[in-house]
């Protein structure tokens, strides 16, 4: 086979094991020139670790790999990126401050410099210029700083940074690349993905979300408990087969059964009366009732994760009032609305875990004083407490001391989900709570927060961009346009497809 026939990637025979632990047990996966191929399994089946195969970060016990025909050497991060391969995760690394151009040329060899030293800024801003326009994304402008862009655009910076050198680009990872993004912005990305292929890059997809499977990608790769379970052309595919191959059995549907027209719920606990805030709220208001599940709906900019940002105490209430329990509060914020049995689960990574700690410290530090006795801390108690916490919420792998950061997406946010129970809050605020989660982590996620509202009362507020995940488990949806609460849909009326419908509308 010459170079030009090869595949674009060939990873045979990987095996990674841990301590008490295989990640991955002979994994082969294969990537055409051209294909865009997609990664998927539940949390923990092992697609991390092959990422971090590839990328050098982790040496595997045995197995090989080429790229393009020639043979790469593991646990080298510049011969796998002198190969060709490049990898953009989920955090895409990009530096807020600085402008677009300085973030395409951030660890990509040195400017362009004159006699003297002195940057030639005119010939930066036309070779960025050029890259943007390369890939179709001439509405980006390389002086723009990163903070203003929004979630596609970042990410489409991030992939024009990767393609650095386009001719000896082999092969492009998206790790999660559209996690962040609202469904209206996640074709955007399709067509540069498109594009990439068209050229010969041969693409790994990883998503969890399978809708984008079936619209995007040639073929799938479906690893569970560290092995291949599936290969397949997706045309062969639908939407449920996958769920079914990811779960390993049937997917249980996760619908609100008592959802029925006029089903009681309690008093008001939380209120926004006009709140405008932030850059966004423009005379927002809501009541939540005791043991209800409110979806917050919207387009990017519309006010929904304003609402958090608010109640965390990172957006400035300007006018309005936040009441809980028909009590204004003046400074919204994570102490004050703890204080008064409100809990708020950022969407953001770094908002919600604590590095360095073990899941154990991160499921029990919104409240250790079940552990203080007589000025000694009792850390076998809270160890226990933590491992019954594991196990009622089947966080995997069942080890409290492990590092949070080792845990999968899904396994983390069930963590943090369980943190916050624990406390028997009167209200908990969720933003994305099923962000990055594979099917099978989603459904019990929702099962949980619905769970809390029918048997605790606890009132729940979802601020989510899945409309799949509204529609199952709310028993009514708001629809935030232009920083206002715009629809409110309940019952029978809240579908995916009219959720989507009243986020379009106009007026």
């Amino acid at each position: 086979m010459t170079t030009d026939d090869a595949a674009a990637l060939e990873l045979h025979g990987i095996v990674k094991t841990f301590p008490g632990q295989r990640a991955l047990d002979g994994v082969d996966f294969t990537v055409a020139r051209g294909e865009i191929h997609a990664l998927l399994g539940h949390n923990g089946s092992g697609k991390s670790t092959l990422i971090k195969v590839l990328s050098g970060f982790h040496q595997p016990d045995t197995g090989h790999c080429s790229v393009a025909g020639s043979r790469l050497r593991f646990g080298d991060g510049v011969a796998v990126s002198r190969a060709g391969v490049r990898i953009i995760h989920q955090d895409i690394g990009l530096v807020d401050e600085l402008s677009v151009l300085e973030n395409l040329r951030l660890g990509v060899g040195t400017y362009r410099a004159g006699t003297l030293g002195a940057i030639r800024w005119r010939d930066e801003r036309a070779a960025a210029r050029a890259r943007l326009d390369d890939l179709g994304l001439g509405h980006i402008d390389p002086a723009a700083e990163v903070a203003g862009l929004s979630a596609v655009e970042r990410t489409e910076v991030a992939i024009a940074r990767a393609i650095d050198d386009p001719d000896a680009i082999r092969v492009l990872v998206l790790d999660e690349a559209s996690a962040a993004l609202p469904e209206e912005q996640v074709q955007h990305l399709f067509r540069l993905v498109r594009t990439l292929a068209a050229r010969g890059v041969g693409v790994v997809y990883v998503t969890h979300r399978l809708e984008e499977v079936v619209d995007l990608a040639d073929r799938v790769t479906v690893l569970r408990d560290g092995a291949v379970v599936l290969q397949e052309s997706v045309s062969a595919l639908t939407r449920e087969d996958l769920a079914r191959v990811i779960a390993g059995s049937e997917v249980e549907a996760v619908h609100t059964s008592d959802r029925a027209a006029g089903r009681t719920t309690g008093a008001p606990v939380l209120e926004l009366a006009g709140v405008v805030a932030g850059r966004e709220l423009a005379g927002a208001s809501l009541t939540l009732r005791e043991g209800e599940v409110l979806g917050v709906a919207g387009l990017a900019g519309s006010g929904v994760h304003e609402v958090v940002r608010l109640l965390q105490g990172r957006s400035a209430l300007r006018s309005g009032a936040v009441l809980v329990g028909g009590a204004p509060v003046p400074r919204p914020g994570v102490r004050a609305l703890r204080r008064l049995g409100v809990a708020v689960l950022p969407g953001e990574r770094d908002q919600k875990r604590i590095t360095g700690m073990t899941l154990a410290e991160n499921i029990t530090i919104a409240d250790l004083s079940p552990y203080w006795r007589g000025g000694r801390f009792r850390h076998r108690a809270e160890r226990a407490d933590a491992v019954a916490l594991v196990e009622r919420y089947r966080i995997r792998p069942p080890d409290v001391q492990r590092p949070i950061e080792l845990l999968s997406g899904g396994n983390a946010q069930k963590a943090y989900v369980a943190r916050l129970l624990r406390t028997a809050p009167r209200v908990l605020v969720m933003e994305e709570p099923t962000h990055g989660v594979d099917v099978g982590g989603t459904a019990e996620i929702l099962r949980l927060l619905v769970k809390a509202a029918r048997s605790e009362g606890t009132a729940v507020l979802l601020c989510s961009s899945d409309t799949d995940d509204l529609a199952a488990t709310c028993d009514r949806v708001l629809v935030l346009r232009d920083g206002v609460v715009a629809d409110e849909l309940t019952d029978k009326e809240i579908t995916r497809e009219r959720i989507v419908e009243l986020c379009y509308a106009a007026g």
